[in-house]
């Protein structure tokens, strides 16, 4: 699965190991390294994985193994040389991928059944920001090797959210900061409200700084994080957020 950082990638993986009750490791593979040297390797990530199952190996067995930051492991020609971290840890993965036994601590470890995926934003990788048209020769150029690549059953693009995407995130998802601070305010007993202006104010910033949902709670905690001092202290008991004009604040508040 491969995009922009914050269109969700790591998020939906979660989700989806929760609808189905099966256990997820998410790996950085950054922290990879080719078996005898020293750093993670294939079996440390399927032991984390069988604890994760609470040391059920059949559930463990049917999870989900994340590789995250995937693009990290491309062995880029113009460095001259091969990395422990790169190609060596790339080729560790092909048995993996392949459905093969691995043995920890006196365990058997199949990975037929395992759900494998990796993930990165492969920065560089497309001149048009369009992920939807890229092949799998584009990832060989990259830096990722051939028969790596090709044991990846499906590739999957993920482009920037648009305005409409992060503004649908900001009003729905339980994780949006509108709803986090409705639940803090209440708690307050604050009168708490907001219009369409100020969420899509927050979305249009969203949309420049070019990091999808993951930069949504700092834009709004900026936004109102002076408010916050002046509500703490108990100066105030209504807020309203609003689309700020120039220099002005993105709220108003009333005692």
């Amino acid at each position: 699965i491969y995009g922009p950082t914050g269109t969700g990638k790591t998020e939906i993986l979660k989700r989806i190991s929760k609808i189905y009750n099966i256990p997820i490791v998410i790996e950085d593979a950054t922290s990879l390294s080719e078996t005898g040297y020293i750093g993670r390797n294939i079996t440390d990530m399927l032991e984390d994985l069988y604890h994760a199952s609470d040391n059920n190996i059949k559930l463990a067995q049917k999870g989900i193994l994340v590789i995250d930051e995937f693009d990290k492991l491309a062995e880029k020609k113009e460095d001259g040389k091969s990395h422990v971290s790169r190609e060596g840890v790339q080729r560790s993965l092909l048995k993996l991928l392949d459905g093969s036994l691995f043995y920890f601590n006196n365990i058997k470890f199949d990975t037929s059944e395992l759900t494998i995926i990796g993930l990165g934003a492969f920065t560089g990788i497309t001149n048009d920001n369009n992920y939807k048209n890229i092949t799998p020769q584009d990832f060989i150029n990259y830096g990722i090797m051939k028969e790596l690549i090709a044991r990846f059953s499906k590739t999957i693009p993920m482009n920037h959210l648009s305005k409409d995407s992060i503004i649908k995130i900001i009003k729905e998802s339980n994780f949006s900061p509108i709803n986090t601070y409705r639940e803090l305010f209440k708690i307050l007993n604050i009168k708490y409200d907001f219009d369409d202006s100020f969420i899509e104010y927050i979305a249009e910033i969203a949309v420049l700084q070019n990091n999808g949902a993951r930069s949504i709670k700092t834009i709004f905690d900026n936004c109102i994080s002076s408010a916050l001092f002046k509500i703490f202290a108990g100066e105030y008991s209504s807020i309203k957020l609003i689309a700020p004009e120039e220099n002005g604040n993105a709220y108003i508040l009333k005692k």
